[in-house]
């Protein structure tokens, strides 16, 4: 049996702490943290779920490394494993991250050399968590308070840097939405997307100061809904939807009038939206 004394909380590897992003009352964040921790604790504790992920007898340390407005992430660390944890925020609804597990696995059977591998999924309470495949160091890409687009990086401490070639975003951009469409499978898109900060990651063979490196190291790693539609419609939508800067607090995205760009924060340019249709639609041809 797995103690759960062989399972330990901290010391984080973000900046600050979990309990200042978490997204709840102010006079409920401990309550929630501790529910979030035990949750934690208890994935790893729990027999099923450990041999899903192959942890054996070995300690497990979890570390806060993330956040996002529907998760919290953590590093989840053993002696010969390391795994990405995503654990649901408290305004987030039970089956949210259930749905996103299972969005995940049907992008990565399509095409598993472009998009984080998931592992396993677990529930308690109110509260689920899926592991999935982690990217050490990896740099979330990311724009928005005035800052144009670059990468959050965990080295030598986290930090925001942008791009100092136009190239090279040109490129960031355009892959994100090659990805997109490479990704429409079975009648079926990508939808409720937020590529500035959440959806896509580079690992740290990315070289920051030329293009050619950004699809190779591009990895997606969001897949929160899918939409019913024909590739020529879901391409459309992508025109339409993309020459817009949204964020998910917008009406038109709370009313579901967006359907797919539900945070780029930024209205794209007509270039960086068709090389990345073209891109995307190369990515197809090419696939085994």
């Amino acid at each position: 049996m797995f103690s759960e004394k062989k399972v330990t909380y901290g010391p984080h590897q973000f900046p600050r702490s979990p309990l200042r992003f978490i997204k709840s009352h102010m006079f409920d964040v401990c309550m929630d943290h501790h529910h979030i921790k035990n949750t934690l604790t208890d994935a790893f504790s729990d027999d099923d779920f450990r041999s899903q992920l192959s942890l054996d007898s070995q300690p497990v340390n979890l570390s806060f490394i993330n956040y996002g407005n529907t998760e919290l992430v953590y590093l989840a660390t053993s002696e010969d494993k390391k795994m990405a944890v995503l654990i649901n925020q408290p305004h987030m609804p039970k089956g949210v991250v259930r749905d996103e597990f299972r969005n995940l696995n049907k992008v990565y059977n399509h095409d598993p050399t472009r998009a984080v591998e998931p592992y396993a999924f677990f529930s308690n309470g109110t509260h689920e968590l899926y592991a999935c495949e982690y990217f050490d160091k990896a740099m979330c890409i990311y724009n928005g308070n005035d800052r144009p687009w670059g990468v959050f990086d965990p080295v030598p401490t986290y930090h925001y840097e942008s791009f100092s070639s136009p190239e090279v975003a040109h490129a960031i951009v355009s892959c994100m939405i090659g990805l997109l469409v490479h990704y429409h499978h079975d009648g079926k898109g990508l939808a409720k997307t937020q590529i500035a900060g959440d959806d896509f990651i580079l690992t740290r063979d990315f070289d920051k100061k030329d293009p050619a490196t950004v699809l190779p190291n591009m990895k997606l790693i969001s897949a929160r809904a899918f939409i019913d539609c024909s590739l020529d419609e879901y391409v459309d939508i992508i025109r339409e939807e993309f020459r817009q800067a949204t964020t998910y607090d917008d009406w038109k995205v709370r009313q579901g009038k967006i359907k797919v760009n539900c945070k780029s924060r930024i209205p794209l340019s007509e270039q960086e939206i068709e090389e990345g249709i073209e891109l995307g639609m190369d990515l197809r041809k090419s696939k085994p």
